[in-house]
C-alpha cells in the first residue's frame, strides 16, 4: 500500500559522518523492518541505470554532518568501489561513492543477511583506501547514527 501523499516517507536509514576508532566514519543504521531491503534495491537499481543518486537527498533517508553523498556508476572500476570527499574542509562534508554494476551488486549482496531477518553491522569501504569507512548497521542495539 502507498502512503497518502500528504504523509511525509518514514525514514528507513539514519546516518552519520564522525572521526570513530579507525578513522573518518560513515555509520548507517538500517531501521527496521525495511531499511535493509530499501538500500539493497537501491544499489542493485544503481547497478541496473546508472543513474547518479544523492543518498543524502533521499526522503528516506537522514544524515547527519554529510551534506552530500552521491552514489555513481564507473564501469572502469571493475568490482572495486571508491568513496572520496569531494573538499577536505567543506562541512558538511561531501562524499562521491563510486563503483561498477558489479561493485554495486556486491554491495547489494553484503546487505542480504540483513533482509533475512540477521542483525550486525558490514563494511561497505576499505579502511586506509577510502577517505571514510562506510558501515552499516542492523538490529544492533548498541549503535547508534
Amino acid at each position: 500500500m502507498k502512503p497518502d501523499s500528504t504523509e511525509a516517507p518514514s525514514v528507513v536509514v539514519v546516518g552519520d559522518y564522525y572521526l570513530g576508532a579507525f578513522g573518518p566514519t560513515i555509520l548507517l543504521t538500517l531501521r527496521e523492518p525495511d531499511g535493509p531491503r530499501w538500500l539493497h534495491d537501491l544499489f542493485v537499481h544503481l547497478a541496473a541505470n546508472g543513474r547518479a543518486i544523492d543518498l543524502a537527498s533521499e526522503p528516506m533517508v537522514r544524515l547527519e554532518n554529510i551534506g552530500e553523498l552521491q552514489l555513481r556508476l564507473d564501469p572502469r572500476l571493475g568490482p572495486y568501489l571508491a568513496l572520496n570527499r569531494l573538499s577536505k574542509k567543506e562541512q558538511p562534508a561531501r562524499f562521491a561513492w563510486i563503483a561498477s554494476s558489479s561493485g554495486w551488486m556486491l554491495q547489494a549482496g553484503l546487505l542480504e543477511p540483513f533482509i533475512a531477518g540477521r542483525s550486525g553491522h558490514q563494511y561497505l569501504t576499505r579502511e586506509g583506501a577510502d577517505d571514510a569507512l562506510i558501515e552499516v548497521s542492523f538490529g544492533e542495539s548498541e549503535v547508534h547514527a
